[in-house]
């Protein structure tokens, strides 16, 4: 799910959310990359991203 707001002509907030529901034999990761070895296969994985911009 993703959201921008504009605060301002040149000003805006952004919000950006994921789930990955793995089962026993997955190993994904959210942001697409490789997965981090200590995480098991079957872990499901959450991720939130907040921020602000400004044009310049």
């Amino acid at each position: 799910m993703r959201t921008i707001r504009t605060l301002s002509k040149r000003t805006g907030v952004y919000g950006l959310s994921g789930y990955i529901d793995n089962n026993a034999h997955s190993n994904l990761a959210l942001s697409g990359g490789p997965t981090p070895a200590a995480l098991p296969n079957g872990v499901n994985q959450t991720g939130v991203m907040l921020g602000m911009f400004h044009r310049f």
